[in-house]
Parts: C-alpha cells; sequence; structure tokens
C-alpha cells in the first residue's frame, strides 16, 4: 500500500518522471560514496574504489526502489490498475 497512491506509473509521464527520480538519487549516492571514499584515502584507488562504489550503488538502488515501492508503490511499470 503506497504512502502517496495518486502517482503511480500509469501513463508514460509519470514512468518517466518516477524512473528519472530514481536513477538521479541511485547516481547522487554513487558519486557521493566515491568522492569520500577517494577522499579518506587521499588518492585514486583503482580497483578498490571501483568494488566500493559499486557495492554502493547496489545498495543505494536496492535502498531507493525499495523506498519508491513504499512511497509511490513504484516497480509495477505500466501494469499498475
Amino acid at each position: 500500500m503506497p504512502i502517496i497512491k495518486g502517482f503511480r506509473s500509469t501513463n508514460v509521464w509519470k514512468a518517466f518522471t518516477l524512473n528519472s527520480t530514481v536513477a538521479a538519487i541511485i547516481i547522487l549516492i554513487a558519486f557521493g560514496v566515491k568522492h569520500m571514499f577517494d577522499q579518506w584515502l587521499k588518492y585514486k584507488s583503482g580497483w578498490i574504489g571501483i568494488l566500493v562504489a559499486s557495492v554502493a550503488t547496489f545498495v543505494a538502488a536496492f535502498l531507493t526502489y525499495t523506498l519508491m515501492w513504499v512511497i509511490f508503490g513504484f516497480g509495477g511499470g505500466m501494469l499498475v490498475s
């Protein structure tokens, strides 16, 4: 049961808007984590930095999609009623 019931992916405009929101949040978190990790090590970390950024991006995507599902009921595609 979504918190905000009136904004679901029932047409193309709403689907694009919700998906763009998800993508922007995930990218913002991924860049932020990579930047903080590089600043923490004070040099370009190579494969370790890529691995940390990849894991952080996966976790950010999982949490973002879960949050969007709770708030908007996002994830049913255009098959929602």
